[in-house]
């Protein structure tokens, strides 16, 4: 027999709340929805507009290609899970990060999602070696892999909120927990004008990003 859990991570950036919720049913399993905030994440912006400037828990969790004047410029968003909270004989059964589109976005212009010279088609690609968000800058920004990259496909609207799957990425991570360096989120294509553009909701916590994860342990 197997157990059940589903645990959702709602990521913060001010506060931590750690919220458990736990019930039993029919068929011998145990549900868990687990809602924690703070150290749970690590997250910073980078961009070669101020290479060597640190954007550390900033507001916009984005992929950029825009300009300022006559000077184009790119944005990255490096980011990682603590996941630590589940168990490493876990099988992750579904990882799901829900995003909403930023509305208020400080590193270019207009809320939402930009295509105006093309698609904003972007990855999610595998961090492989150790940074910190409080000092990682476009100057110092790690290596990444192209190996099992997870493709956010271009948006339809501006205002287009989404769920990525990173079932197979979370799984491998919580199976070795050593690789778990995070990811770097980039567009496809870097040449201005694109945006693909989301909130880490510091001052509404509705759009907050939230990863949902469900698994299942040995009994």
């Amino acid at each position: 027999m197997k157990k059940l859990y589903i645990v959702s991570f709602i990521i913060l950036t001010s506060t931590s709340l750690v919220f458990f919720s736990c019930n039993d049913n029919v068929i011998g399993t145990k549900d868990m929805t687990i809602q924690i905030s703070g150290s749970l994440i690590s997250h910073a912006y980078i961009t070669d507009f101020y290479r060597n400037t640190n954007f550390v828990n900033d507001n916009d969790f984005a992929a950029v290609a825009w300009i300022s004047g006559t000077t184009g410029y790119i944005g990255r968003t490096l980011f990682k899970f603590n996941l630590s909270s589940i168990p490493s004989n876990a099988t992750i059964k579904k990882a799901e990060f829900n995003l909403s589109y930023n509305d208020t976005p400080f590193h270019y212009s207009g809320p939402g999602h930009h295509q105006d010279s093309g698609s904003n088609a972007s990855y999610f690609q595998r961090i492989t070696q150790y940074w910190l968000d409080s000092i990682v800058t476009w100057g110092n920004q790690p290596t990444v892999t192209t190996n099992g990259q997870i493709i956010l496909d271009s948006s339809i609207s501006n205002y287009q909120n989404y769920k990525v799957d990173m079932t197979s990425a979370i799984d491998d991570m919580v199976k070795n927990p050593a690789s778990n360096f995070g990811f770097l989120f980039r567009l496809k294509y870097e040449s201005p004008l694109r945006v693909l553009g989301f909130s880490f909701g510091k001052s509404n916590q509705n759009i907050r990003p939230i990863l949902n994860v469900t698994y299942s342990i040995p009994n």
